[in-house]
């Protein structure tokens, strides 16, 4: 009998692969944005920062990698605005 495993979305896979890839869209950015680590994920993510457990419904950490991703696509408009007026 396969396993079915549980995307951030609700949806849920077989495939291990597109599990793996799912999560890691949604750990990763928070990752870099804040330097933190993320050990463990389903249901929620679980982050060590610098020693201390920090546990991120995915919700909110849906909410969270949107915000990067606005920030830094608003960013390279900024960039790319600023180098077309000089």
């Amino acid at each position: 009998m396969r396993s079915e495993y549980r995307l951030p979305s609700g949806e849920c896979t077989f495939d291990t692969k597109l599990y793996g890839r799912a999560w890691k869209a949604l750990y990763e950015p928070i990752e870099k944005e804040f330097g933190i680590y993320c050990y463990g994920f389903d249901p929620d993510l679980a982050f060590d920062d610098n020693g201390f457990a920090l546990s991120i419904p995915v919700r909110i950490a849906l909410r969270i990698v949107e915000l990067i991703l606005m920030q830094e696509f608003s960013g390279n408009i900024k960039e790319s605005t600023c180098q077309t007026t000089l």
